[in-house]
């Protein structure tokens, strides 16, 4: 019998691309959904937003930024709290 293994990793908001990590990837997929404070965001970029206020703007950055870990280095779980 063969032995099923899954990795589960915790969800991080900010990695967008799911793949453990907050880098570039992530902050280009950021970026592309950018509108500026009270510009009503793009169709698509809810999960941007992260503080639900309708606009991906500098505050929704702050976020990102407190969870960058680099390319292929585990994001910290709780930085987005």
């Amino acid at each position: 019998m063969k032995t099923l293994s899954i990795e589960v990793r915790p969800l991080i908001r900010p990695d967008f691309d799911k793949d453990g990590d907050v880098d570039q990837n992530d902050f280009d997929l950021f970026q592309d959904c950018v509108s500026g404070p009270a510009i009503p965001l793009i169709a698509g970029c809810e999960a941007r937003d992260f503080d639900h206020d309708g606009d991906v703007d500098q505050s929704d950055f702050g976020l990102l930024q407190r969870c960058v870990s680099g390319a292929s280095e585990p994001a910290d779980p709780n930085c987005a709290n």
